[in-house]
């Protein structure tokens, strides 16, 4: 199993390999930058599986042109009969040149560098694995080569619409054209939502991808709240969370715009995430319009380990993410099932899977951010104390017999197996 960074970052990784360790021996080889280390509690994924971390490093001039030369070879020269993206805005598109550059560069590098430490791990550690797994696409051109070499069959799990990550011509094109060609050498194609499945196979021209959701295994035992200073900061308001990484296009500056529109004296929203720059304009953005310190508060990160207990503080988990951007719109968050095995009601921007899993299963409100408003009509039904117990109680009986890892894992080691048996 092939990981491209530290496997603690990724609940995915750790109960895809756990669920397969089950069937068979899992080795995860990642390769891992020193920022990422984790405490010994929260590293120890290791139920069942082997574990090796490969320290990331640049590479010289002379490597990274030797690996660019390889990343063309791995590709290969086979044809693709992908149709174009899926639509975005066109004022998206509308970015300074020094960012198309910066972007498509440092994606561009972490590639190159990823595959070779992986490349040069194989070449001492050989293997000959029944079962080639890459999780996502920054370590599928490794993957490729392994099974050139090995002839064993190649599964890809790609947890994220690549080539719509940025928005810009020159980023989507080089990235459709590399994945297009490295997808077309895999046996079994996996994403994390049914509607990001079918847009896959028709982009990449490949066949089917099977759908897998974002769903954690079900606590081992009762959440307990994490117990931070939410409770005290709230003062009895109904607690609104955002928890996860902030990046621009998961709508959370349109969610701090349309919170002015919000009764503050009733409800009142934490963003949890690690600190960037994008956390720094928001803090700024909540400043200028006097939400800060006044109904909207963040909060420190917490281990990955701790995020269902962290998130069970909460009232209700939101999911901002914009649907007019194509990464969002196929949208499968691990947030969706960690805010329901915290026993939350969720508040969602109008994007397929999370929408029609909140109206399915009568588990919290959907709102259109396009819409002026919207949230904050959305807001004012979740402050009903019956609505919101009634629609908390949904979300954890869902997570807990539908929309959890066990309901799923057996279709994963299915596909697995008849990939392995066809070899």
């Amino acid at each position: 199993m092939l990981v491209p960074h530290e496997p603690s970052l990724d609940p995915r990784i750790h109960y895809t390999a756990a669920g397969l360790a089950k069937r068979h021996t899992v080795k995860v080889v990642s390769t891992t930058r020193s920022r990422d280390k984790r405490p010994a509690a929260a590293a120890n994924t290791q139920h069942g599986y082997e574990v090796v971390r490969l320290p990331y490093m640049m590479l010289p001039w002379p490597d990274m042109a030797w690996q660019a030369f390889s990343m063309q070879r791995a590709a290969g020269s086979s044809a693709h009969g992908g149709r174009e993206p899926a639509s975005v805005a066109a004022e998206a598109f509308r970015l300074p040149l020094y960012r198309r550059l910066r972007t498509n560069v440092a994606y561009l590098l972490q590639t190159l560098a990823v595959n070779h430490t992986l490349q040069r791990y194989f070449a001492t550690n050989p293997v000959r694995p029944d079962i080639i797994f890459c999780h996502d696409l920054y370590v599928l051109q490794t993957g490729v080569q392994l099974k050139q070499q090995t002839g064993s069959p190649l599964v890809y799990d790609s947890h994220e619409y690549y080539a719509m990550q940025f928005v810009h011509p020159t980023f989507v094109a080089s990235t459709l054209w590399y994945e297009r060609k490295l997808a077309s050498h895999t046996d079994l194609r996996l994403t994390v939502s049914p509607q990001l499945a079918s847009e896959l196979a028709a982009v990449l021209g490949t066949e089917a991808f099977e759908a897998i959701p974002n769903a954690e295994p079900r606590p081992s035992a009762r959440v307990r709240p994490l117990g931070t200073e939410m409770a005290s900061l709230a003062k009895g308001r109904v607690k609104f969370l955002y928890q996860g990484n902030f990046v621009e296009g998961r709508g959370l500056d349109d969610l701090l715009r349309e919170w002015l529109a919000v009764d503050g004296d009733r409800a009142t929203l934490f963003l949890r995430g690690p600190e960037n720059a994008v956390t720094a304009a928001l803090r700024s953005q909540a400043e200028q319009l006097k939400l800060l310190g006044r109904s909207v508060y963040f909060l420190p990160p917490v281990f990955e380990a701790d995020l269902i207990a962290a998130a069970a503080e909460a009232d209700i988990g939101i999911i901002p993410y914009k649907g007019d951007l194509p990464s969002y719109r196929f949208a499968c968050p691990n947030k969706l099932s960690q805010y329901m095995h915290a026993g939350l009601a969720v508040l969602t921007n109008d994007i397929p899977f999370v929408a029609d899993m909140v109206r399915s299963h009568e588990m919290g409100w959907v709102y259109n951010v396009s819409r002026p408003g919207s949230l904050a009509e959305a807001v004012a039904s979740a402050l009903d104390a019956p609505a919101l117990e009634l629609c908390r109680a949904r979300a954890h009986a869902a997570a807990d017999t539908d929309y959890c890892w066990e309901v799923y894992e057996d279709k994963l080691l299915g596909l697995v197996d008849k990939v392995a048996a066809a070899r």
